[in-house]
């Protein structure tokens, strides 16, 4: 071969650098997804611990303080906390050694086939569709407890949803705030709620007695 055609041969170092490349090494992220983060992450931090509070823990708590007791619901809550904690430190493994700007459900994607990620995030969005319907009947429970059934479920219904459209339909950063100044509030009642339940065991209560350990094997019926 003359020097003429080795020169018009392109090297192997030309053609690798051709070649579109992925590097996750130096902190950057995939194009997967292709989301836009908007949120402070200072919103991140607290929208985290607030979702963390759901009102699933204000009102399930006292039936199932009710049927199982004390010990049990430690022990479910250890349970619970235990796979939980086993999931999200795996998920957290995954995105820093892969990180992507879209959904986790990119993975999928990315590691197995479309047709997977795609059932993930139709498994995801029937999931959040399941936990609006009980956000709503949470609402209800709330509001009808006040008001002593005197205003019907329906109209109650109606204003929790058109209250949701409301939220969901503001632009991107006056919901990261709204969501931010919900789980503050969230935070501040759980943390609120548990020390007057501190108390009211201690004998702050109206009756001024003081709770034993008789409900950890009775039931309060």
């Amino acid at each position: 071969m003359s020097d003429d055609e080795e020169s018009q041969t392109p090297s192997a170092e030309k053609k690798a650098s051709l070649e579109p490349t992925i590097s996750v090494n130096v902190g950057e992220s995939d194009n997967l997804g292709s989301l836009h983060q908007s949120f402070t992450p200072r919103q991140v931090h607290v929208i985290s611990l607030g979702y963390n509070t759901d009102s699933g823990l204000f009102i399930g708590t006292g039936k199932a303080l009710a049927n199982g007791g004390p010990g049990n619901m430690i022990l479910a809550y250890l349970a619970v906390c235990l796979g939980v904690w086993a999931h999200l430190q795996t998920l957290a493994e995954i995105t820093i050694a892969f990180p992507t700007s879209g959904n986790y459900i990119d993975y999928a994607d990315r590691w197995v086939d479309p047709a997977l990620a795609f059932g993930a995030g139709l498994a995801e969005w029937l999931g959040w569709t399941a936990v609006f319907v009980s956000e709503g009947t949470f609402f209800v429970v709330l509001v009808d407890y006040s008001a002593k059934g005197s205003v019907p479920e329906a109209v109650l219904l109606s204003i929790f949803v058109a209250i949701c459209l409301v939220v969901f339909s503001v632009p991107n950063q006056y919901f990261a705030w709204l969501q931010y100044i919900g789980s503050l509030v969230k935070v501040f009642l759980f943390i609120f709620n548990t020390l007057i339940s501190l108390a009211l065991i201690g004998g702050a209560g109206p009756s001024g007695s003081v709770t034993d350990g008789s409900v950890w094997t009775k039931r309060m019926d």
